[in-house]
Formats: C-alpha cells, structure tokens, sequence
C-alpha cells in the first residue's frame, strides 16, 4: 500500500499545474515513501533465517540507503536539468511500478498478510496525537501563550489515551498488545 500511495503522489506531480498542487503531491508521496522503511525492515526480519543471513540483509538495506542518499539528488537534478521537472516524478513512478512487480513477484507471503485489515480510527488517533505531541514540544521554547501550550499537552495526552484504549481493543491493533509485555519494546 506504501509503494501503491508513492507511485500515486509521483504521478499527480508529474501533473500538477501549481505549486500548492506539487506540494500535495510529494506529501502524498512521502507519507507512501514513510512506510517503507518499517515494512521493509520487517520483512527482512520475518524472511531471514538466521543472525548472518539478517545480517546480510540488513547491509544490503543499508548500501542502498546509502547509495539512494548519495546518488539521489545527482540522478534527480541530472534528470531535471536534461528532461525537465516533470521527468523526474515519471521516473520515479516507472521505478515504484518496477519495484512494486519486483516485490509481488519476489517476496513470499508473510503469514497473517492475506487476512490483516487497517484499523484507521487508530491510525488517525495515533498519528494525531503524535503530531500535536510534537507542535507542542516545537513550541515549548517559544513565545506561545501558555494556554495554547497547555492545550496541545492535554490534547496529546487525549489522543494518546483514546488511541491506547481503541488499540487495546481493536480486532487489528496498530501496535499488538501483546508487544507491551516485551521490556524492551516498551523501553
């Protein structure tokens, strides 16, 4: 779904006909982009037979991560510069399409992937309270009135609360309950 949501963001900017349309589009792209790297990680996990070949894994995920952040900007400004801006957000929607079949055709299901649903009420309650969460750390050292300060806290904090009950009850949990007994995870 993250590749499907990025491939969707490039190719609404290689449409887009203003800068608030542009601006959209690679939000869009990015929060696809944003759930790559947990699920990707993950995978590797789930799909590793042992420490080595994890590890194996985990520095090849680490040389691409590299090697995108190195190359990157080269490639896309090479592509810009020649072809134009548009260009670019069509490459990187044949790359994600490319990806996305190599992906499907590569990885073997996960168990419990077929029957996993999206509990969005969760989703949004967390990603919510993680948002005000962090507007009221950015504002904590600034000229803000301390009512609005104390807003954002107490509204965090309610958004916390409502997504920690839903998540324990949910039939899909963002976060398995279950993990919170693991020490380390809750640290």
């Amino acid at each position: 779904m993250g590749l499907v949501v990025y491939i969707c963001g490039s190719v609404l900017g290689a449409f887009s006909s203003s800068g608030a349309a542009l601006t959209l589009s690679r939000a869009l792209a990015a929060a696809g982009a944003a759930t790559l790297v947990p699920v990707g990680l993950a995978t590797l996990r789930v799909i590793a037979d042992n420490k080595q070949q994890l590890a194996r894994y985990m520095s090849l995920w680490g040389l691409s991560v590299g090697l995108g952040m190195a190359l990157g900007p080269v490639v896309g400004g090479s592509v810009t510069q020649l072809l134009g801006w548009r260009w670019f957000f069509v490459i990187m929607a044949v790359l994600g399409v490319v990806y996305l079949i190599s992906v499907r055709l590569s990885l073997p299901t996960l168990a419990g992937s077929g029957e996993r649903r999206i509990d969005v009420v969760s989703h949004l309650l967390l990603g919510s309270a993680m948002l005000v969460a962090t507007a009221f750390f950015i504002e904590l050292g600034t000229d803000l009135e301390w009512r609005c300060k104390a807003f954002l806290a107490v509204t965090a904090v309610a958004l916390g609360w409502g997504w920690t009950r839903r998540n324990r009850g949910a039939r899909y949990p963002v976060v398995p309950p279950q993990a919170f007994h693991d020490r380390a995870y809750s640290v």
